[in-house]
């Protein structure tokens, strides 16, 4: 409906619609300082207006703040982190980083700044604190062990131990020495204390080569084998006899004596493809009689069977005991039936071991045959 006022002393007439005017509410709002509206942190908000569309508030705008180090631009000027105060953090202040670390804020936290020789773990033997610890080349070789001795096995035995690698090399460690006659130490660390041999000393391997020794057989020869090889700088000489053999004499000397290298190579060899009587007890007193072989020197007699010994000469067990005693010869024996055989070597100041095919057992048990120093 249009109306139209006609003001006689004005001479005006204004004509309008009964319909108010409309005002629209933003679409968004932002108060803070010019030049920031969605700049780094600051954000506009969404208006909240009246039924006359006036805006009251607005909602969720963020404004300018103080920078801190937290990798974002907080007073969004366009630049993050930026003029705040460094030091606030404590840093190493020895070796070399005396005088030259401070903190600062660095991609959103505080971190010293450490000079370009700094080193975490130290790596470098150049005679610096490079990890500022207050000690000159304490390279983190993350505990590495070392052991400079090609055989590692002999730093289990003290005195031997391994040390630890460091800039001055193996810090820590105690190698093998020579074995000293009578000091009760195993100086050269092989389990044994003073079995050092002075002079010359002749051992004998007596070996049954029977096909009822084949379940022991691979473990005699990887025990023996190992064994002269711990003792091959010992002044030794070896041979090797066969206690079960066909033929008039039932016996075979495979080797007479001769070096460590020569010897393995026939215990090597060993099989148990033979036949015959185990005539261990006639071996044993011959060898002690010191016939069969090129004796010189003391005797140690080293024999295998799973067999009980016998004898084709019947001698009581003192016989034995008395000839291997009179003739300094001492003697041991693995076997399976303890009689007489335990008696004899026992009595003439050997051992006696049950027959096994655990290596480790017989390796250690070997070690105990040679402990004299004398």
């Amino acid at each position: 409906m249009r109306v139209c006022l006609v003001a006689s002393i004005l001479l005006l007439t204004q004509c309008y619609n009964d319909t108010k005017w409309k005002l629209n509410c933003p679409a968004t709002c932002y108060n803070g300082p010019l030049g920031t509206r969605n700049v780094g942190q600051c954000r506009e908000g969404i208006p909240e207006c009246d039924k006359e569309q006036r805006v009251l508030r607005c909602v969720g705008e963020v404004h300018p703040t103080k920078e801190v180090c937290n990798s974002k631009d907080d007073d969004c000027d366009g630049f993050r982190d930026e003029g705040i105060p460094v030091n606030i953090i404590p840093c190493l202040s020895v070796g070399v980083c005396r005088g030259t670390v401070h903190s600062a804020c660095d991609y959103g936290e505080y971190q010293c700044i450490w000079p370009i020789n700094y080193e975490d773990p130290e790596v470098s033997c150049d005679g610096l604190d490079n990890n500022c610890d207050g000690v000159v080349d304490n390279v983190d070789t993350n505990g590495a062990f070392c052991f400079d001795h090609p055989e590692w096995w002999r730093a289990t035995h003290p005195p031997c131990q391994v040390g630890i690698i460091s800039c001055g090399g193996c810090a820590g460690q105690v190698l093998p020495g020579v074995e000293v006659c009578g000091d009760g130490i195993d100086n050269d660390c092989d389990g044994y204390p003073a079995n050092r041999i002075v002079g010359w000393l002749d051992v004998v391997i007596m070996m049954d080569p029977s096909g009822s020794m084949c379940p022991f057989i691979a473990t005699i020869v990887s025990a023996v084998v190992d064994y002269i090889t711990t003792m091959q700088n010992q002044n030794i000489r070896w041979a090797v006899v066969n206690i079960s053999w066909q033929g008039p004499l039932y016996y075979e000397v495979v080797q007479d004596f001769s070096d460590a290298a020569t010897t393995i190579s026939t215990i090597n060899a060993s099989t148990c493809t033979g036949a015959g009587f185990e005539v261990g007890l006639d071996v044993l007193y011959e060898l002690c009689e010191r016939r069969l072989l090129d004796w010189q020197n003391s005797g140690v007699l080293i024999g295998f069977t799973d067999e009980p010994l016998i004898g084709l000469i019947s001698r009581t067990p003192m016989e034995y005991i008395d000839s291997c005693v009179a003739n300094d010869i001492t003697p041991n024996y693995w076997a399976r039936h303890r009689l007489p055989i335990q008696e004899i070597v026992e009595g003439a100041g050997g051992s006696y071991y049950t027959i096994s095919t655990n290596v480790p057992n017989l390796e250690e048990q070997l070690q105990l045959t040679i402990t004299q120093c004398d």
